[in-house]
């Protein structure tokens, strides 16, 4: 997915009902080793894109309760932190599709909290009403 925010913000967590341990990841390369790793929070500098994608920044799912189910849309719930440090929550629909059973995915949403969510396939960024 790509996130685009009006103003900095930035993304500390996530939620969904069906997780147990959500987390942010980041993969990196060390040398010839792919390594992925937990991060605290992500920057979302004001009007650039963020994408998050296997192979650099993406939200982890684990623990699921029950398998995902191509077709299903999922409610995810993101914390952001704002630049005078107060912390608002976006809710945006991720849509499940076959190659998201490993790190992968994409979501569509335009939100109040001032971030755009799109797929990443998707080139054209709005400002939101993240």
């Amino acid at each position: 997915m790509v996130l685009t925010a009006r103003q900095p913000l930035t993304l500390e967590a996530f939620a969904m009902a069906r997780t147990g341990v959500p987390e942010l990841h980041e993969m990196t390369m060390d040398g010839q080793v792919m390594r992925m790793r937990a991060i605290s929070n992500l920057a979302l500098p004001a009007g650039q894109a963020v994408v998050l994608r296997p192979g650099g920044h993406h939200l982890m799912l684990t623990q699921l309760q029950e398998p995902l189910t191509e077709g299903e849309v999922l409610q995810l719930t993101l914390k952001l932190r704002t630049a005078d440090g107060k912390v608002v929550t976006q809710a945006i629909s991720v849509p499940v599709k076959a190659h998201m059973m490993m790190p992968s995915g994409g979501a569509s949403a335009t939100t109040p909290s001032g971030m755009a969510a799109q797929p990443a396939a998707h080139q054209h960024h709005h400002g939101m009403a993240h």
